[in-house]
């Protein structure tokens, strides 16, 4: 099976689970896991060299 065939078929599939079940809760997402700590971060460590890696 090509690249692209496969490509479509796992979009096709992570569309009807997105369907299915809907989005995730705010408290087990990446993305929020990801914003609350760089909140934290500038929170805790303002003006400091670790906000330039962030």
């Amino acid at each position: 099976m090509s690249d692209i065939y496969l490509n479509i078929i796992i979009l096709l599939v992570a569309v009807g689970i997105d369907l299915i079940i809907g989005k995730y809760p705010g408290h087990v997402h990446p993305t929020v896991w990801i914003g609350k700590t760089v909140s934290f971060a500038v929170k805790s460590y303002p003006n400091t060299r670790i906000l330039a890696f962030l």
